[in-house]
């Protein structure tokens, strides 16, 4: 320990630790989200999809929703609004996963392309 306060070391030791937790933090709301892709396979993501596109269409999760929303104190309006912003943003982690599968195929195609290119030059 340093005389004014803690050391360097100590300082840098702090800083790192803090910067796991925020990882482990990071990482643990991407799996809760579903946009935890490195450890997704492409059915995995589909099936996540299918999950959200399920949650937009019942009925029963917006009125479970609604029901928690009326006991803050929201008037009808602001209940409606904000089960409609609920759904735009299942909407818009679907169309993250989607890109990602789009992404993974085009990388697929990319290097199915460089080995044919790499077999043109050999010959």
């Amino acid at each position: 320990m340093g005389i004014f306060g803690k050391s360097e070391e100590e300082k840098e030791k702090e800083r790192e630790e803090k910067l796991k937790e925020e990882q482990r933090k990071t990482m643990k709301a991407l799996q809760i989200l579903g946009l935890d892709f490195d450890s997704y396979s492409d059915k995995e993501i589909k099936e996540r999809n299918k999950k959200s596109f399920g949650s937009i269409g019942s009925t029963l999760s917006l009125e479970a929703a609604g029901e928690l929303l009326s006991s803050v104190g929201m008037n009808n309006y602001q209940r409606i609004s904000t089960g409609k912003f609920i759904t735009i943003i299942q909407q818009n982690w679907i169309l993250i996963r989607q890109n990602e599968l789009i992404i993974r195929r085009l990388e697929k195609m990319l290097e199915v392309l460089s080995k044919k290119e790499t077999k043109k030059t050999q010959i």
